[in-house]
């Protein structure tokens, strides 16, 4: 998957969220320990975002694809 299809993710992730009233605060947040690819806020609630993005029709569960200590 090239990057590209990664970031139509997370913009159509966040454009999602928008939405529904949330506050993008920042996107693909560097930090020593990795990125965080969404920050959102709403009505005292603060959300750390990994999207992840899928080519094809298969669905599957996209949890298993993130791994251990990012969880």
């Amino acid at each position: 998957m090239t990057d590209t299809v990664g970031h139509k993710g997370e913009a159509i992730a966040a454009k999602y969220y928008q939405q529904r009233g949330w506050l993008l605060l920042n996107h693909n947040y560097r930090t020593r320990m990795g990125e965080i690819d969404l920050i959102l806020y709403k009505e005292n609630t603060l959300v750390f975002a990994e999207v992840k993005t899928r080519a094809g029709t298969v669905l599957d569960l996209s949890l298993i694809h993130i791994s251990e200590p990012t969880r």
